[in-house]
């Protein structure tokens, strides 16, 4: 079984586009977070009520802690992470099961991910190092890969973004949750590297895709509210792994 976890915050247009595509999987626990939500979420989850686990939260917590509070409720032998956004196939998690069936050393699979115009977003990134980030603002609104020769194969990224992750259930158990000091971004990276850690492999896989309608909001608005945040994650990430150039 598949446990999915999706969280919510203002996103009641994106849940009313991905929730029917959720709903007929098979075999799949879904579990929806609404991480303070006050656009009618809560009133469009109760049609979902026998279908889905959803967990109300009284205000925004951040993307860690509402995904930490799916996570602990996963039952499932995989746990997939997906944002909101996200234009759900059930055929690429198949594909990434399949993957990682036969790859028993990896422990977190990212699949490929397309805006909706069929461009490739950079969704395998090396660490966020100040220097990377600088070079994100000052880009904004251009597409900059951080792999441009390798994004077409099957390799070993420093990370997969927290977009569309497939994560065993044993993987976290052993390496635990994500880490709720960081309200938004870089949570996925530094779970990735807690991952590696512990001895497990992070995989791009190239042949199955998902539509991903990413906002990209920090790096359109940096000075915003979100974006101070986001800038608050990354100093954390880097004193925590002493991460700093990149």
């Amino acid at each position: 079984m598949v446990s999915y976890v999706v969280i919510s915050w203002q996103g009641l247009h994106l849940l009313q586009r991905l929730l029917p595509q959720l709903t007929a999987t098979t075999n799949s626990q879904i579990i929806v977070v609404d991480n303070g939500s006050t656009d009618g979420t809560d009133i469009y989850l109760q049609q979902y009520k026998n279908q889905l686990t959803v967990v109300t939260l009284p205000k925004n917590y951040g993307v860690a802690y509402a995904r930490n509070r799916g996570m602990e409720l996963a039952r499932g032998e995989w746990v997939c992470i997906l944002d909101n956004d996200i234009c759900f196939e059930e055929k690429t998690i198949q594909v990434m099961i399949d993957y990682m069936e036969k790859h028993e050393d990896v422990g977190l699979t990212g699949c490929q991910l397309l805006y909706p115009d069929g461009i490739i977003q950079d969704s395998c990134k090396l660490y966020p190092g100040i220097i990377q980030k600088c070079k994100n603002i000052l880009n904004r609104g251009k597409i900059r890969y951080s792999y441009p020769y390798k994004m077409q194969a099957v390799f070993e990224p420093e990370y997969v973004i927290g977009a569309c992750q497939l994560i065993r259930k044993k993987v976290v158990d052993q390496v635990g949750l994500l880490d709720e000091h960081i309200f938004y971004g870089p949570e996925d990276c530094d779970y990735c590297l807690r991952v590696r850690q512990k001895g497990w492999k992070v995989v791009y896989l190239p042949m199955v895709s998902m539509i991903h309608d990413c906002q990209r909001k920090t790096n359109a608005h940096p000075s915003s509210p979100l974006g101070w945040k986001h800038l608050k994650g990354l100093f954390y990430f880097y004193r925590k792994h002493r991460r700093f150039i990149g």
